[in-house]
Formats: structure tokens, C-alpha cells, sequence
């Protein structure tokens, strides 16, 4: 999995397009947990491969959005609830780092001294 998957981000062309149904194929006709790894590896190498905006890539980066919208849609329901349970995550990621930003914030004020 872990080879198609980085063949799919990494390829050109028809290289590409094949490791894409591999990873198709595998995450149907498995079961569920498999379907959520090869949604997890897919996501992660499109994230990792889209970082930034590169004129020459910019077809590339292309494909594997809407390969991996194709993916997703192989399986809705199990892809909306792996959506909704990573934006939560990230939700209490970003509050955690907002609690700890205000915390930094008052130690750095230094309290003013009347003499």
C-alpha cells in the first residue's frame, strides 16, 4: 500500500493513474479499516506533495486532488465521519495552543512596580 500510495503522489502520467487504482481497488474490495489507511496514506502524501504552489506541478497537484475526492467518494459515510473526527482533533490541537499562547502572553507582561 505504502508503495502505491507514494508511486500515486510521486509519479507522472500513467504511473500515477495505475497506483491510483491499486489503491482503489484495495481500499473496496477490504475491509473498513483498510479503506481508512489508504485514505490516511493518500491524504497525507496529497498534503505533503501540495505544500506548496509550483507552476510545473500545478497538473500534478491537480490529480491527486480530484483522485483523492475519488477515493473519498468510494466510501462517503466512512469518509465523513474520519473528516469530522480530524477537524476535532485539529479543533482541540488549536485550542491547546491557543490556552498556551495566553498563558506565555500574561507571563511576558512584566506587572508594573510603583516605587
Amino acid at each position: 500500500m505504502q508503495i502505491s500510495v507514494h508511486l500515486w503522489a510521486t509519479g507522472k502520467g500513467t504511473l500515477s493513474a495505475c497506483s491510483l487504482l491499486i489503491i482503489k481497488d484495495v481500499a473496496v474490495v477490504f475491509n473498513s479499516n483498510c479503506f481508512e489507511t489508504c485514505m490516511i496514506k493518500s491524504y497525507k502524501a496529497f498534503i505533503d506533495h501540495c505544500k506548496f504552489v509550483d507552476p510545473v506541478l500545478f497538473k500534478h497537484q491537480q490529480f491527486l486532488k480530484s483522485s483523492f475526492i475519488e477515493l473519498c467518494s468510494q466510501d462517503l459515510q466512512k469518509a465523513y465521519s474520519k473528516a469530522v473526527v480530524s477537524i476535532k482533533q485539529l479543533a482541540k490541537i488549536l485550542q491547546l495552543g491557543l490556552r498556551t499562547k495566553k498563558v506565555f502572553t500574561q507571563k511576558a507582561i512584566p506587572v508594573p512596580c510603583f516605587v
